[in-house]
């Protein structure tokens, strides 16, 4: 019984080494005047465009790019300049669909089927145009 009393005098007392820091001073937390600490918002679209349909915008934007390089390096100079006129008619058509997406008024289904029928249409060229230069056709050539 005495360990006992003695074991909760020592855990009374404490350690009497102890230095007992200095109070640091109040720190005020203001919370944020916009939006939740937690969450953001989402950013303003103002044009009403699905996120769905502007990836499918970027994506077709992308592998555009991939076909214009190759039409460029096609070795037949009647070949790349029919690549070359594909490509600008293709380019042409994406700029029309995209320019019409924000005064879409029954919906996005039409924009969006023509967009996936461009896609088709522009990875067929893209086949083709690997197709006629091997020498990028190779993973290899492409990394």
């Amino acid at each position: 019984m005495r360990t006992v009393w003695l074991l909760a005098a020592g855990l009374v007392a404490g350690c009497g080494s102890r230095d007992v820091p200095a109070a640091s001073p109040k720190v005020e937390l203001v919370p944020p005047k916009t939006g939740s600490p937690v969450a953001l918002a989402p950013p303003d679209r103002d044009d009403g465009v699905p996120l769905s349909i502007k990836r499918l915008v970027r994506e077709q934007k992308s592998e555009l790019r991939d076909v214009v390089a190759l039409a460029a390096v096609v070795g037949d100079a009647r070949g790349r300049a029919r690549a070359i006129g594909e490509v600008n008619g293709l380019v042409t058509e994406l700029t029309a669909i995209e320019s019409s997406l924000p005064r879409a008024e029954g919906g996005f289904d039409e924009p969006a089927a023509r967009l996936i029928l461009l896609e088709q249409r522009i990875g067929d060229l893209h086949d083709a145009l690997r197709a006629a230069a091997p020498d990028l056709g190779s993973p290899k050539a492409i990394e």
